[in-house]
């Protein structure tokens, strides 16, 4: 007609949607995503939409690993507050443990706790100890500690052709796993009194009794344990360093207040051990 006329204008607010979309213009509503349907379900707080093939469509679902799943197994609490609660389906205890302690294994409480395991040195001079403390009861435990003493030729000065000093101090039950002598500094002698030396470890009774002498340290600087094995001993004791003179005749290590036949030398014992408790 080649004139303006009144008419009703395409998309006014009583069009019909259709597709992903439902309703009118003025009150459309989302009814899919990409032509797959989304559920009228309503959602609780924290869902998401998921897939769901059985359905064929959008539905809201709690999702996996959501804060509020509960754990299970070595992992308590809910994922948003989790807590490792075992070891290889083995409880650890959830006493709060002390600085410097360890987690070990009690057979009388199946569990893993907390305990004490530490070397304390001694003063310049004496012992070092090796010590274990903690509860649980008994059962063998097989946390290996080691130890290294440092003892310099200034400490052998006895009118003798020998010296005993004290290096470590182990607890009851203690069961050794490895005793070894190393001469990390040369002996040197300016006196013809001394021609072979031989350092063992041991006992005050019995100086070799975790370690054998062995002849000519000058020559063979490492030595190691002896092949027997000893025996776990019931009470804490000291271990002594022995060093002797160990040639034909027999000259002192020093005068009685110094190593005046020593000219130099460091011997460097390692004790590893476990205890039995």
């Amino acid at each position: 007609t080649n004139q303006w006329i009144p008419k009703s204008s395409a998309g006014a607010p009583s069009t019909q949607l259709a597709g992903d979309l439902g309703g009118t213009i003025s009150k459309a509503t989302v009814m899919g995503l990409q032509n797959r349907p989304v559920s009228a379900t309503a959602p609780a707080d924290g869902q998401s939409l998921t897939w769901n093939a059985s359905t064929n469509q959008w539905i809201p679902q709690s999702s996996v690993g959501a804060p509020s799943t509960q754990l299970a197994g070595d992992i308590g609490g809910m994922i948003g507050n989790a807590t490792v609660t075992g070891l290889q389906n083995r409880p650890v205890s959830a006493t709060a443990p002390t600085d410097g302690q360890a987690i070990i294994w009690s057979a009388s409480s199946n569990q893993w706790l907390p305990m004490t395991l530490a070397v304390n040195s001694g003063p310049a001079g004496g012992p070092s100890s090796l010590l274990y403390t903690g509860g649980g009861g008994s059962e063998y435990q097989l946390l290996e500690h080691c130890v290294d003493r440092t003892i310099p030729y200034t400490t052998f000065s006895n009118s003798a052709s020998s010296q005993i000093v004290p290096i470590l101090t182990v607890p009851n039950a203690w069961s050794p796993r490895l005793v070894q002598i190393q001469e990390t500094v040369g002996f040197a002698t300016t006196s013809t009194q001394i021609t072979a030396l031989a350092a063992s470890v041991g006992t005050l009774s019995k100086p070799t009794y975790y370690l054998m002498p062995v002849q000519l340290m000058q020559i063979l600087p490492n030595i190691s344990s002896d092949s027997g094995e000893q025996p776990a001993q019931l009470s804490a004791h000291t271990l002594y360093l022995q060093l002797s003179v160990t040639n034909t005749n027999p000259g002192n290590i020093g005068n009685g207040t110094a190593a005046v036949n020593l000219t130099s030398g460091v011997l460097t014992v390692t004790v590893c051990g476990v205890a039995l408790q």
